[in-house]
């Protein structure tokens, strides 16, 4: 297999290290981050709310969804199903601190949630595809291999 070279740029070969640092969302020179944590998602200020403290006895779903780091109707779903599995004395002072709101969880149940939510896992990844024209590609099929040769050193 032949070495990669830099594309866009960079010129030379493209060594392992370089390689991995790019791959891993740094620049292969500086190490410098050429990505940020926010994403589709927005990580940044999921990881940052997901470790703020708690301060009160009890949260409705939107505040909950955030400090966990889930989508809130997913925990609208997770709130209906504890309360027909839950043990009907167990639910209200779990999920309903008082009567005003439905749905709010205590910081118990809160601090639960959290412990077992596992952090999402960002990988970087990309997906490059360099296509020759369909002239090249067909004079190579049909050529000898001296000539696929010489078409292979051009590229």
């Amino acid at each position: 297999m032949r070495p990669g070279r830099w594309a866009l740029g960079r010129k030379g070969i493209v060594d392992t290290a370089q390689l991995a640092a790019y791959l891993a969302g740094r620049d292969p020179v500086t190490n410098e981050a050429l990505i940020s944590a926010q994403g589709s998602s927005r990580r940044a200020e999921h990881l940052a709310a997901t470790s703020l403290p708690l301060e009160r006895d009890c949260y409705v779903l939107s505040e909950v969804a955030k400090l966990v780091g889930v989508h809130p109707s997913y925990l609208r779903r997770k709130v209906r199903a504890w309360m027909i599995e839950d043990a009907p004395e167990a639910t209200p002072e779990r999920l309903r601190c008082s009567e005003g709101r439905a749905f709010e969880l205590s910081r118990t149940l809160v601090e639960e949630l959290r412990a077992h939510r596992k952090p999402p896992r960002v990988v970087a990844g990309y997906d490059v595809t360099f296509s020759v024209p369909k002239s090249v590609s067909l004079l190579w099929a049909v050529a000898d291999e001296q000539t696929q040769a010489a078409i292979l050193d051009v590229l």
